[in-house]
């Protein structure tokens, strides 16, 4: 279900000149989900990475203290954020070894970008891709809603509104009603466990 959200690195990797990104460590982490994309060019970034962010640099806030960069991957693994990718050539030379070796170890994946690809292009179908997949969620959420509503409207029983519930979320459901009597759906394991 957490894919609902956003786009592993790997399937981003598919999307238009995405594509052109190259894999350079962190292999291990490519099913991580993109929830988020940022451009980043302080170093202080370290203090507010988040789950599911995706990261995009120049390395122009690093180039002086290139050691801060794989401190940002093993912030980032703490943070269970998805991915880093780095232009190197204008600003760093190139992706420092001791990063790669960082994001191998953390499973963080790391991108070369392209120097002549720009950070909107690499932007754009990414986040076109998460905001379609919100977008199905809140749809089947409002059909979900719109269907227990009709049903409550029109005398349901607790049965049929715990199975139904069940199947919207694909969940074992219970319901307790005011004289404390139990209703189950079909996916609930032992009654006795309530």
């Amino acid at each position: 279900m957490k894919k609902q959200y956003g786009i592993t690195v790997e399937e981003a990797l598919t999307l238009g000149v995405v594509n052109r990104l190259r894999v350079v460590g962190g292999n291990d982490g490519l099913d991580r989900v993109i929830k988020l994309v940022n451009i980043i060019e302080a170093p202080d970034i370290m203090d507010w990475v988040l789950e599911g962010e995706f990261l995009l640099t120049t390395g122009y806030s690093f180039r002086e203290f290139p050691e801060l960069m794989s401190m940002l991957v093993t912030k980032m693994a703490q943070a269970k954020s998805a991915g880093l990718a780095i232009k190197p050539k204008r600003f760093i030379k190139e992706i420092p070894p001791d990063l790669i070796a960082n994001a191998n170890r953390y499973g963080i994946p790391l991108l070369e970008v392209p120097y002549d690809l720009s950070f909107s292009e690499i932007i754009a179908p990414i986040l076109g891709v998460i905001a379609s997949k919100q977008n199905q969620v809140l749809q089947k959420l409002e059909q979900g809603n719109r269907k227990l509503t009709e049903m409550m409207l029109h005398g349901s029983t607790l049965d049929d509104l715990c199975y139904e519930t069940s199947l919207l979320i694909h969940n074992p459901v219970a319901f307790v009603d005011r004289d404390c009597k139990l209703y189950t759906s079909p996916l609930c394991p032992n009654k006795e466990q309530f």
